[in-house]
């Protein structure tokens, strides 16, 4: 019983925390109060107590399955994130003499990131049982504590630590360690770092060739939320300054899938649904750009050759005429991207469904009950592919009942 009261304990200190954090930002006299400003925060308190509650669920429901913990601790550290820099924004900075509150939270918001970044390369480890995949993987865990503690190490001893709000740094009482040796143990954590993300990424694949059925469709639910984030992190490559704002609020909306997919997999709420979701995606991504270059590209032809015969090069007869031509793409092009997807992708799917359609159609023609049998349980061998099959007969007006037929 310890197990779910220790975890919703837990739970309802992040949510305070988060809602903590999104009052004293917003309640700062130097913060920011656009919309862009409030959604972002607003999205930042959402994404900390996500984590918290999906890890008291799955705390609460299966507590030996650490990956429970490891949400809990990125939601507590995502929400002590935000609550103590804003409780010290208002304090004095003094390189030379800073005051306590203010050097422990420079120190903390210092290394903080990395209580987001081990936890989540922990789950891709133990996804999603909470267990390695053997005992030969206990060195990647090893790896990863130590990249912890040598990044701990530099944030603890270096001897400047900067501010929360980046702005300068603070000299560090307990700190020895020159500039010039940062870059010294900067190079080996990096490499180690990068050994150990790599490693943890081929373990969760590692894990889907091994996996069975259900372990399957857990494993997609996270690789789809992790691709979703991925698309977004590479999306910042093509924002500009002014774009900034709403850029963050969609990477935060991909960020808050993270824990609702681990969620979702691990409790095993509508699990078979990824496979729904990963077509619909495929379909009305490759579809999506088909439509933009089909548009964008029959405005520019159209508006050339337009200028070209009236002298024009603005009309908006071309807008007009690319919208309709687009609307009446929209569905022939939809169920041809569909079948192409489904072809390459769902292959044991459209020939299942393709099977099906074709006895809907033999069975409005035929009245031979034996050929009728024979054909049924062909069909559903083809398209099933059931280890036997067997058909039972409704019985018949005398009250014999017909054999079954085993093919």
């Amino acid at each position: 019983m310890a197990g779910p009261w220790l975890a919703w304990a837990m739970c309802l200190l992040v949510v305070l925390l988060a809602l903590a954090g999104l009052a004293l930002s917003l309640s700062a006299p130097a913060a920011a109060h656009d919309l862009w400003s409030i959604v972002n925060q607003a999205l930042g308190a959402a994404f900390a107590i996500a984590f918290g509650v999906v890890g008291a669920l799955i705390f609460g429901s299966q507590p030996r399955n650490v990956i429970g913990r490891l949400l809990i601790v990125i939601g507590l550290s995502l929400g002590l994130g935000t609550v103590l820099p804003a409780a010290v924004s208002g304090t004095v900075t003094s390189a030379a003499d800073p005051s306590p509150q203010l050097l422990l939270v420079s120190w903390f918001v210092s290394w903080s990131w990395w209580l987001l970044m081990g936890p989540l390369l922990l789950i891709l480890l133990l996804f999603p049982a909470g267990r390695l995949l053997s005992r030969r993987w206990r060195w990647v865990a090893g790896l990863l504590a130590v990249c912890f503690g040598a990044f701990l190490f530099v944030a603890t001893f270096s001897a400047h630590i900067g501010t929360p709000d980046g702005a300068s740094h603070l000299r560090n009482p307990l700190g020895f360690l020159p500039e010039a040796a940062l870059p010294i143990f900067l190079a080996p954590f990096q490499a180690l770092l990068l050994a150990a993300v790599f490693t943890c990424t081929a373990a969760i694949f590692v894990r889907y060739r091994r996996a069975a059925a259900v372990e399957r469709e857990q494993i997609k639910w996270f690789l789809y939320a992790c691709a979703v984030f991925l698309l977004a992190f590479a999306g910042a490559l093509f924002v500009d300054h002014a774009q900034v704002n709403a850029y963050t609020a969609v990477f935060d909306l991909a960020l808050l899938g993270l824990p609702l997919s681990i969620g979702v997999a691990i409790l095993r709420y509508r699990l078979w649904d990824i496979d729904v979701i990963i077509r619909r995606t495929l379909v009305y991504a490759v579809l999506t750009a088909l439509l933009a270059v089909a548009y964008f590209g029959s405005v520019v032809v159209l508006q050339n050759f337009i200028g070209a015969l009236t002298g024009q090069r603005q009309t908006a007869l071309v807008t007009v005429f690319s919208t309709l031509m687009i609307a009446a793409l929209f569905v022939p092009l939809r169920r041809r991207v569909q079948s192409i997807i489904d072809r390459r992708f769902y292959r044991r799917k459209y020939d299942a469904a393709r099977t099906l359609a074709a006895f809907g159609s033999a069975l409005r023609d035929e009245t031979n009950l034996d050929q009728l049998t024979t054909r049924l349980t062909a069909v559903v061998d083809e398209a099933l592919q059931p280890d036997s099959v067997t058909l039972w007969l409704w019985p018949a007006a005398d009250g014999q009942v017909d054999q079954p037929s085993r093919p």
